[in-house]
């Protein structure tokens, strides 16, 4: 596909999607590879549990559901890969 403009736009929460446009139609828009989002709501963690498997549902700010690792809590920020929306890591609070 070729796009006669494209416009790299900040959304909030979607630093630097690309929004490919022909004759001013927007046609397709291009996520970045990941974003981080809050954690919402999720079953309360084990401390010290670092395990790579298992792991548990947890609902984000954009009201999606990934599944992430027992030691994360909510209110905690994740970074996404947008491609497959799975947890990457832990950015902080």
């Amino acid at each position: 596909m070729h796009c006669n403009s494209t416009v790299v736009v900040d959304w909030e929460g979607v630093p630097h999607a690309a929004l490919c446009c022909w004759n001013n139609v927007p046609l397709v828009v291009t996520p970045p590879a990941h974003v981080e989002l809050k954690i919402v709501e999720t079953d309360p963690g084990v401390r010290g549990d670092t395990s790579g498997g298992g792991g548990k549902p947890a609902t984000l700010e954009t009201g999606a559901v990934i599944r992430v690792p027992l030691f994360v809590q909510q209110g905690e920020i994740v970074k996404v890969d947008t491609r497959t929306g799975d947890y990457l890591g832990r950015i902080g609070k």
